[in-house]
């Protein structure tokens, strides 16, 4: 089977890049101290709430209180609101924490001292996570702009704070696959990380990822190795992030496939597949590793058989997850078509071959599985 008749063009992006998401600023919260005692004495009921875990019940009493909090108590008014935006965080009420957070931050801009409001970074960092968790990542980049903003005017440029703030910044750039923005400011971030943390910190494991990432993404897959090779290397073996951790294995076996070393990449797909498989099941990110798997063992040369069944056990997947045919099962449907062309079956490779076209025609595909496929149909069709 020539192997250049089977393009690797694996997903840098999507679910893989964004395995990462922002998290909140929080902790268990002071209880605010309004001037009504009924009201101080719901306040205190809902911290206690929140630190036994009763998110839901401390959203209820924090609202309670604030609807008892007068209007001229702003300040307190703000802490009830970043308290309460906090428990619909713990509960993945994402768009309820958002829409408290903007009130929070509107409540705040009534106020003389806002410039040096120490809580003004750290709503605006929750604001970027709301809106990050939401794939949102523009307004969640211009949210953390101002963080970062806000916390270079109260904490200086070299403040862990800030660090972090620029750190994440960094992390919604790249998520946006901006690379040729994104490679200077992660290498800056990485020197920052090191120097702050060591080597071995995750997040200097994170930034040493994603700058291989985002060089991968700009092609320049000689620079991407190393760093995506000593990421996967410096990974915590307790797997504590192992959605992130498959992502890094993706781009390093991706990396390795395109410099034409496809056997050293197939140990870090399949492990990949491995993490995957146990953290998300049979989704779009499975999918697309086993579809690149099936590729690398074309360029590795091993076995046809090996490439076609694997093809086959990524068909089975999105049979499993249910719902319309999508672009991955074109892509899937136009590959094993090919392999039954190559094997001589015309009648199997008609079959696929004219499925992928009818996915493809209905939904969007990479952009040569329809010319390919007519290509080989109409190859079949005279012969």
């Amino acid at each position: 089977m020539p192997a250049d008749n089977y393009r690797l063009k694996p997903t840098l992006g999507g679910e893989i890049a964004t395995s990462v998401t922002l998290t909140p600023e929080h902790g268990i919260p002071e209880a605010p101290q309004p001037r009504d005692p009924l009201a101080q004495r719901l306040s205190t009921l809902a911290v206690e709430n929140f630190a036994g875990g009763h998110f839901a019940n401390a959203e209820d009493l924090f609202r309670q209180t604030l609807e008892r909090t007068d209007a001229d108590e702003r300040s307190i008014r703000i802490d009830l609101m970043s308290c309460m935006a906090l428990a619909q965080f713990h509960q993945e009420r994402i768009t309820a924490a958002e829409k408290t957070l903007r009130s929070a931050l509107d409540e705040l801009q009534q106020l003389s001292t806002r410039a040096t409001d120490e809580r003004l970074p750290v709503l605006t960092q929750n604001l970027s996570s709301a809106l990050a968790s939401q794939r949102r990542f523009e307004e969640a980049e211009r949210a953390q702009r101002d963080t970062v903003t806000h916390r270079m005017r109260q904490d200086g440029g070299d403040a862990p704070e800030t660090l972090r703030a620029r750190f994440l910044l960094v992390h919604l750039i790249f998520l946006q696959q901006k690379y040729q923005e994104a490679e200077p400011l992660l290498r800056e971030t990485l020197a920052e990380q090191t120097r702050l943390h060591g080597p071995e910190h995750m997040n200097v494991v994170r930034n040493t990822a994603w700058l291989g990432q985002t060089l991968y993404g700009l092609q320049r897959y000689q620079e991407a190795l190393p760093l995506l090779r000593a990421a996967a290397e410096r990974w915590p073996s307790t797997d504590e992030f192992p959605l992130e951790h498959g992502g890094v294995l993706v781009m390093l076996g991706s990396a390795l496939d395109t410099l034409g070393r496809s056997v050293e990449s197939l140990p870090h797909l399949r492990q990949a597949i491995e993490l995957q498989r146990s953290t998300l099941g049979p989704g779009r990110t499975l999918v697309e590793t086993t579809i690149i798997l099936a590729l690398a063992l074309v360029h590795a040369k091993r076995p046809d058989e090996e490439f076609a069944a694997t093809l086959k056990q990524a068909l089975a997947m999105k049979q499993q997850q249910g719902g319309p045919p999508d672009d991955q099962t074109g892509r899937i449907l136009e590959l094993l078509g090919m392999w039954y062309y190559d094997h001589h079956d015309m009648k199997n490779a008609r079959i696929y071959l004219n499925k992928a076209l009818e996915i493809c025609t209905q939904t969007t595909c990479q952009p040569e599985v329809v010319p390919d496929s007519r290509k080989l149909l109409t190859i079949i069709g005279a012969q």
